[in-house]
């Protein structure tokens, strides 16, 4: 997406892009470049905080100069600045895979300190000093609030079924940012290996598995497995979020298979 100069706020809870100013184009180039945002793909991707890798095209009829990068706080609408603080406007250079083409690749790559909601906008320029006429922009959020998985049912900690049942649990996972699956671990208890898949035994593997209403902040889930052996057998439930964050709890139910 993509907002036009003048600045005017592009949402309710506004983007305003203060302290832009373009440099003087030389007369005989009137084209103005076009730069593009291709990561994040959408508004509203979710990241644990770690470091970030934005992307994108620009493209000019003489050749892109250079590309700017700026974030802002969506929150106190202040600019990310070298020092590490927020404030007035600020624009870091982004690297071109082919300075001064027609057309290139860009990348721009940002730590950010604490979780929050931000905005990425890029700013291309060509030879002759023009900026880009539509400055893209992508809404964004840092998330470091893992999710929170629950089993409902069944109630007791400890079930005893026969060999060839399939035994069904189900819950709930919340998550300020939403949960996209729940996990399933199952561990052999005599020998502490874990179910892998192809239905070998080993070290821990965690299986996603559908939830009722994926991206949502709250779901409900269900899964099952057939116990097809005999023996003590652990059955432990996490959840995963947007961002990639994994519940830490993983309760979990026993089953006694006869």
């Amino acid at each position: 997406m993509k907002f036009m100069r003048p600045v005017v706020p592009v949402t309710a809870g506004a983007l305003f892009l203060t302290g832009w100013a373009a440099t003087p184009a030389l007369a005989d180039d009137t084209t103005a470049p076009d730069a593009s945002i291709t990561s994040p793909a959408l508004q509203d991707e979710v990241y644990g905080r770690r470091a970030l890798t934005f992307q994108g095209t620009a493209t000019d009829d003489t050749g892109v100069a250079s590309v700017g990068v700026a974030i802002q706080d969506r929150d106190t609408r202040l600019w990310y600045r070298p020092d590490g603080t927020w404030g007035a406007y600020h624009r870091y250079s982004a690297t071109l895979s082919a300075p001064g083409a027609a057309s290139t690749g860009w990348s721009f790559t940002w730590t950010p300190a604490e979780p929050g909601a931000y905005m990425v906008q890029a700013v291309a320029k060509d030879a002759a000093g023009h900026p880009d006429a539509e400055l893209p922009w992508r809404r964004f959020d840092v998330d470091t609030q893992a999710p929170d998985t629950a089993i409902s049912r069944p109630t007791a900690l400890t079930t005893t079924v026969s060999r060839n049942t399939t035994v069904s649990l189900n819950g709930t996972a919340t998550d300020d940012h939403g949960v996209r699956y729940i996990l399933v671990a199952i561990q052999n208890k005599a020998t502490g290996k874990w179910l892998r898949t192809g239905g070998t035994w080993g070290s821990i593997m965690w299986h996603r598995r559908a939830v009722t209403r994926p991206g949502a902040p709250s779901t409900t889930w269900t899964t099952s497995q057939k116990m097809s052996v005999s023996g003590t057998f652990i059955i432990r439930i996490g959840s995963e979020d947007r961002a990639g964050l994994v519940d830490p709890s993983t309760p979990y139910r026993q089953y006694v298979v006869r």
